[in-house]
């Protein structure tokens, strides 16, 4: 008995050094790390990845000239993004962490390549966050559009944090996680969208790479299962946010009777979804209900009468529903769901989920729409009377 209960202890403390030791090896001190806050992963020649990783660096300035927050950048290549990640250790000053990561890029012609194959490797490295963001850049490879922008008076990542944040003012873009992401991926015959990201030039150089740049956040790519398949436009990127319930604020131009425009606010909004079936086949009631204040008028006419703003409500219903109807004809012209409709019916209709799925493509562009649209003008903040009124 003695013998075993020794042989016992020996054994439960080789097992408990031995998970030790694996801890400690994937450990480092925090000078020996490189936080990495943005990777970018681009389809280069010969079937290669090129893998892109950043960090905040020092401030930098030559003498005489204003200082500027750079950002560490450090690439590397091999035949799989796991290949490059390792590679870059040969040469890499710190050991690279991805625990802080908060966003993925793909370059365009990657992303038109499809992107899953390299979600897989960070879905299983246990490091990654799955509410780190993903973007597409518009263009260009995802590298060159880190080296082009990194220069100015914030670090990559917090530039890119602070207009996501600001995005939401606007809903013609917004957020999908890696997560949210991966989660549509993994189903048949459902397309889905990811925000977009580009560059602009605030100041041109003798050469491009002398040139100064800015980073735009705005519209949506829809992706035919995980390739890029086209861009949207302002008012069809909008109308996806209005269908996926994802409006935070935003503005409705709508015109005055002068044909002036007024500016509306959007500071409330819910989107419900009612899929049924019936002899007529699949249907689906989409109602949206908003809030707005008017937050700015063009117009010399008195608007704040309770007939006109009855015609603004009236005006701003009907562009909301103009874009939502315009997104869903849009997507059953290229029977694509972006929406994640499917969804809808097999949880009102859960015995039919397999014939709903296998076959979700051609039925939803059979789906017959109809959208509802309600809305209420609830304040002009200090306005009384137009500026211009007469």
């Amino acid at each position: 008995m003695k013998r075993f209960l020794v042989i016992s202890i020996l054994l439960i403390l080789s097992i408990i050094l031995i998970s030790c030791s694996q801890l400690t090896g994937s450990r480092a001190e925090i000078d020996k790390i490189f936080n990495t806050r943005i990777i970018a992963i681009d389809k280069i020649e010969d079937n290669k990845v090129l893998y892109t990783i950043t960090s905040k660096a020092g401030i930098a300035a030559e003498q005489g000239q204003q200082a500027v927050k750079t950002t560490t950048i450090i690439t590397s290549e091999g035949a799989t993004v796991f290949e490059a990640v390792r590679n870059m250790l040969q040469y890499a000053h710190k050991r690279p962490h991805y625990g802080h990561t908060e966003f993925i890029l793909f370059g365009e012609d990657t992303a038109k390549d499809g992107i899953l194959p390299y979600l897989d490797f960070i879905s299983r490295n246990q490091e990654f966050r799955y509410n780190a963001k993903i973007y597409i850049v518009r263009e260009l490879t995802a590298n060159s559009f880190l080296e082009k922008l990194n220069s100015g008076d914030l670090y990559l990542a917090d530039r890119l944090s602070i207009i996501e944040d600001n995005s939401n003012k606007l809903s013609k873009s917004g957020r999908v996680t890696l997560a949210e992401a991966l989660f549509v991926f993994s189903k048949e015959n459902v397309s889905t969208f990811l925000p977009v990201i580009s560059i602009a030039p605030t100041k041109a150089g003798e050469s491009p790479s002398e040139g100064k740049y800015d980073m735009i956040l705005k519209d949506y790519a829809i992706f035919d299962q995980d390739k890029l398949f086209a861009f949207l436009d302002d008012e069809l990127s909008m109308g996806v946010n209005w269908v996926k319930n994802r409006i935070l604020s935003g503005v409705i131009l709508v015109d005055a009777p002068d044909k002036k425009k007024v500016a509306m606010e959007i500071i409330q909004s819910k989107t419900s979804i009612k899929p049924y079936i019936d002899e007529n086949g699949l249907q689906c009631t989409i109602s949206i209900k908003f809030n707005t204040n008017i937050a700015e008028t063009m117009s010399t006419e008195k608007i704040f009468t309770i007939e006109s703003i009855d015609i603004l409500k009236q005006l701003q219903e009907m562009q909301v529903k103009k874009d939502v109807e315009n997104i869903l004809n849009y997507a059953q012209e290229k029977d694509m769901d972006i929406f994640g409709l499917v969804s809808n019916f097999v949880m009102k209709y859960p015995m039919m989920k397999n014939e709903l799925r296998a076959n979700w493509r051609e039925l939803f562009s059979e789906i017959k729409f109809k959208v509802e649209v309600d809305s209420n003008i609830n304040t002009t903040y200090v306005i009384k009377e137009s500026a211009t009124s007469k």
